[in-house]
């Protein structure tokens, strides 16, 4: 997944209920970047204490479509 202390969003998948997550894990969910804590399963990032927020409104991604997440910074499109 490349430098843990500087992710590059493009490597991080959206969040899926259904998918069991390990601590250290990453996801995006509504534009922000989340950690997990510990083994996790079913928890919603922005509402569990299981998830450590990383970075808040740098990613945008639909949770329910096929396309490529987008990232933005300073008004930049990165892809």
């Amino acid at each position: 997944m490349g430098d843990p202390n500087n992710p590059d969003p493009g490597d991080i998948p959206a969040w899926d209920p259904n998918t069991a997550y390990l601590g250290g894990d990453q996801v995006t969910y509504n534009g922000a970047i989340y950690e997990a804590k510990w083994w996790t399963r079913g928890e919603t990032p922005d509402e569990a204490g299981v998830w450590k927020l990383v970075s808040q409104g740098t990613a945008s991604t639909n949770n329910n479509s096929n396309f490529l997440p987008y990232f933005y910074s300073l008004g930049t499109i990165l892809k």
